[in-house]
């Protein structure tokens, strides 16, 4: 299936796009334009497909995690500034790196681990809800009938947390629907670098503009 990465890569561009799109109206129209916000939500669903099936297919956990991490604290003084969050509003890497980080005890057969990721995970972008969301997804990602069943069952759980309306949901419905049946037929394929180390650094730099904007605009 040559064409397999190819799609994947422009599904992940797509969401990068459906980011900005997102963040330009949060961070210079304070969210006032309703059709960039549903534009946005394509942006979420596609990241937390991404981020399952990265911690299925990782050789070194550790790394992954650190450059998560890393991604995290380095976007978090340029996420406050550019949207304005509380202080305490913990950036979308975070919720990917406790979603990851939720698969990664279930892949070593540590569930005590998940007592940790309880607090923070009340903090990030999209709440528990968000965080839940990647388990869910690296299930529905899995070969095992049940434990596929299980991940629809928990996704569908979480889904009105995640968007609210119903013209939201639809939109991060099917968008998700994409991202899976994209990711369950590359799975196995390990993706081109590029594309998947883009994202470490286009979104603290893509905040870090904003951020700018902003402030060059007030």
């Amino acid at each position: 299936m040559p064409l397999g990465p190819a799609l994947l890569d422009a599904l992940k561009l797509l969401a990068l796009a459906a980011m900005t799109v997102d963040h330009v109206n949060a961070a210079l129209f304070a969210r006032s334009i309703e059709q960039l916000t549903l534009i946005g939500r394509i942006a979420f669903p596609v990241l937390v497909f991404a981020a399952a099936s990265g911690a299925l297919r990782t050789r070194s956990p550790r790394r992954y995690l650190r450059r998560l991490l890393l991604c995290a604290l380095v976007s978090q003084p340029v996420f406050w500034l550019a949207l304005d969050t509380q202080w305490w509003h913990l950036n979308t890497v975070f919720t990917l790196l406790l979603g990851v980080g939720a698969v990664l005890a279930w892949r070593a057969d540590r569930p005590e681990w998940l007592a940790l990721l309880l607090p923070p995970a009340l903090l990030v972008d999209y709440g528990l809800a968000g965080v839940a969301a990647v388990p869910a997804a690296a299930m529905l990602l899995a070969d095992a009938p049940l434990r596929r069943c299980a991940g629809a069952v928990l996704f569908a759980v979480v889904s009105p947390w995640l968007w609210f309306g119903p013209w939201q949901l639809t939109v991060g419905l099917a968008t998700s629907a994409a991202a899976l049946l994209l990711l369950a037929r590359t799975n196995r394929q390990r993706p081109p670098a590029g594309p998947r180390y883009a994202f470490y650094v286009y979104y603290p730099l893509h905040l870090a503009l904003l951020a700018l904007v902003k402030r060059l605009a007030m």
